[in-house]
């Protein structure tokens, strides 16, 4: 054997049911043209068995089509859902051939603490992947030299140590170099969690991460209800996470009639000092809807200023600069739109 993708390894669980994995370790991924994957399977119900007075075929329950090249994802075949036909469709009827494996060794490999991990054969002439659970079929004696580690979608932070005991391969310390971590939940919430939005980062004086966002309390923008600005610092380069530190907190008050500027701060901006501790968040404030016929450069959406002196760690009461922004617009300059109904916060830069 010279490839470990081509061979599935089949056992009987009792009760109809056969479990199944590929060589490289994964499961039977299924899926149907144009719908993408429906579902993935590491074991199998027999449904009915035809027998031709050769071979026996099997009908599985999960409708599985074996035409294993008429479909792909990403250049990776996978086998289809077949949508009709049922067991009498000719499309719906697997043979198992088994393969002999006298005279070759199968080594067994074990990636511990890491399912994107996998680890990589080199034979000379191909090179095969097996995650956890898969297995090589070799003719001879497989080496570490011809062994390396790999990380699915991402690099390798160190090198992970590979041994060999017996007919198996193990592979341990399989970390990420660039780890995804959820700061801040951005899903619609389920009215307790509130969602969060506009998230921004900055780099401190001294090499702290801050990143800040809108907490939607209210459940959306600026202009419905309570939306504050909290933060997050990272003193590792973004290992590790602080919890959240409130930065302004709105009170939820709204008006048709009055504009208040402590209803919400949303949409923050944030920027750091290059010399000092100091770091500022620019917010939109207020009541008023961005967009909405009732707000004008009379009844704008208001804007906020907040800053820290000590890198993020407190941060001062919110300041009214309202005024002094768009006053700046008033004249035509320095933008040509002599009028402008509402400022949105996304960014500022020093």
């Amino acid at each position: 054997m010279t490839a470990n993708s081509g061979i599935w390894h089949i056992t009987s669980l009792g009760g109809g049911k056969v479990g199944i994995k590929n060589g490289d370790g994964n499961p039977i991924v299924a899926g149907s043209n144009g719908a993408g994957i429906m579902g993935s399977y590491t074991e199998l119900t027999i449904g009915t068995v035809k027998e031709d007075g050769n071979n026996s075929w099997y009908f599985f329950e999960e409708a599985l089509n074996c035409s294993n090249n008429s479909y792909k994802i990403g250049n990776v075949n996978h086998l289809t859902l077949w949508a009709a036909g049922g067991s009498g469709a000719d499309d719906n009827l697997w043979r198992v051939e088994p393969v002999s494996v006298e005279g070759k060794t199968i080594y067994d490999v074990v990636i511990e603490d890491n399912a994107d991990g996998y680890v990589a054969y080199d034979n000379g002439t191909t090179v095969q992947n097996a995650f956890d659970g898969g297995f090589f079929i070799t003719d001879g004696v497989i080496t570490e030299a011809q062994l390396s580690a790999g990380i699915v979608g991402n690099e390798l932070k160190g090198e992970p140590v590979i041994t060999i005991e017996g007919t198996t391969i193990k592979v341990s310390g399989i970390k990420p170099l660039i780890v995804k971590q959820d700061l801040y939940n951005t899903s619609k919430g389920d009215g307790k969690v509130p969602p969060y939005r506009i998230p921004g980062i900055t780099t401190a004086y001294n090499g702290r991460l801050i990143t800040a966002a809108a907490r939607l309390v209210c459940g959306t923008d600026p202009g419905y209800g309570q939306v504050d600005v909290v933060c997050r610092t990272s003193d590792d380069h973004g290992d590790t996470w602080s919890d959240m530190i409130v930065v302004a907190v709105g009170n939820g008050k709204t008006s048709a009639t009055e504009n208040y500027f402590e209803t919400a701060f949303g949409d923050p901006a944030i920027v750091a000092d290059r010399t000092s501790s100091e770091v500022l968040i620019i917010a939109v404030a207020g009541c008023t809807v961005y967009g909405n016929g009732h707000t004008t450069r009379q009844n704008p959406n208001l804007i906020a200023t907040i800053h820290s002196t000590d890198n993020g760690d407190t941060w001062d009461t919110p300041v009214n600069v309202t005024e002094a922004i768009y006053s700046l617009f008033d004249s035509g300059t320095p933008c040509r739109q002599p009028s402008w109904a509402a400022v949105r916060c996304s960014r500022v830069a020093s």
